[in-house]
């Protein structure tokens, strides 16, 4: 587990040096582009309020031209920043990550499978089935945040390189939306981090606690039931677990998402 956490507090050079070094030229290349939106932006601005003014009897002056050309300046930065500002907001959630790790103790989530109990020689080929079903959702838990992991720096590689587009529709209030949507998606996928890392940290806990239990094993119903009986419903209450936190670790973006309101 400390080894999938690792990969969660690398920043995006880090993470993978070459992919990171190609999105970031491919940024660089856009970047005319970028400017080209934002003259153009700037100029379809201009003679609309040019037109507003003319319209009603007045004409453009230094002071409402320094306030349009303060707006496009400031975009300008975030254009020639724009790498350095997803850098940044996944720094900020790396950070938090780090924070949880050193709260939340790490250990081992195979340690949560119970030991086979004492059963009749029989009955030890039962329970080592579902032994191994326990340990093959285990291996697949860790698969999937795994996929994921690699999945989120794709995606945000992908977003770094076309950063200089989008933050050029920041300036334009019919445009905006695309723009906050672009960096809500940002926040949403460093964000993703973060869940994935507080999952983890609590996967042993959840594996361990009352959640999801099949009713108590001990006493009742289950006062005359034999150790067989008592070792599998163990086992498949922690199956059923692991099918929920293997959901959990899947939903982990679109609920990053929906807390930055990106959906």
């Amino acid at each position: 587990m400390d080894g999938t956490a690792d990969q969660l507090f690398k920043t995006l050079s880090e993470y993978n040096a070459t992919t990171n070094t190609i999105m970031e030229k491919i940024a660089k290349a856009l970047i005319p582009l970028g400017m080209a939106i934002l003259g153009i932006l700037f100029m379809i601005e201009l003679a609309n309020t040019q037109k507003k003014f003319q319209e009603e009897g007045g004409g453009l002056t230094i002071e409402i031209l320094t306030n349009i050309a303060m707006k496009y300046i400031i975009a300008y930065f975030f254009i020639m920043t724009s790498g350095y500002i997803i850098d940044s907001i996944v720094w900020f959630t790396i950070q938090a990550s780090k924070w949880i790790h050193s709260l939340v103790t790490f250990k081992g989530v195979s340690e949560t499978i119970p030991e086979m109990g004492k059963v009749p020689f029989w009955a030890k080929p039962v329970l080592f089935l579902f032994q191994i079903t326990c340990y093959v959702f285990v291996f697949l838990s860790s698969v999937v945040v795994k996929i994921l992991i690699f999945l989120r720096g794709v995606q945000l590689y992908v977003i770094k390189a076309l950063a200089p587009l989008f933050f050029a529709f920041f300036v334009n209030d019919e445009l905006r939306t695309i723009a906050m949507g672009y960096l809500k998606t940002i926040f949403a996928y460093a964000l993703q981090g973060t869940i994935l890392l507080l999952l983890l940290g609590l996967l042993p806990i959840l594996t361990v606690n009352a959640f999801l239990e099949l009713g108590s094993f001990e006493g009742g119903i289950w006062a005359t039931a034999g150790t067989l009986i008592i070792n599998v419903m163990s086992y498949i209450a922690l199956i059923l677990k692991y099918i929920a936190i293997i959901l959990l670790f899947i939903g982990s973006q679109g609920l990053a998402k929906r807390l930055v309101g990106a959906m």
